[in-house]
């Protein structure tokens, strides 16, 4: 069989094969580090503006509308 097939030829599929493998494992690599990762709901985020006081709000509260 090998001598039907021009040397040219087994390069481009060669190519082919190796962007086709290296495809694969980009999926695989990502599939395992999303795995790796907690669950977004998992994931807890510091509170905006945690440190205004009521006083740095302007908010007279109920009794100062």
């Amino acid at each position: 069989m090998s001598k039907y097939i021009k040397k040219e030829t087994k390069g481009q599929i060669i190519f082919v094969i190796m962007i086709i493998l290296a495809i694969v494992i980009g999926l695989v690599w990502n599939a395992v580090e999303e795995s790796n990762q907690p669950p977004t709901w998992q994931t807890s985020y510091p509170m905006a503006n945690a440190n205004v006081s009521w006083e740095q709000s302007f908010h007279g509260g109920a009794w100062n509308e």
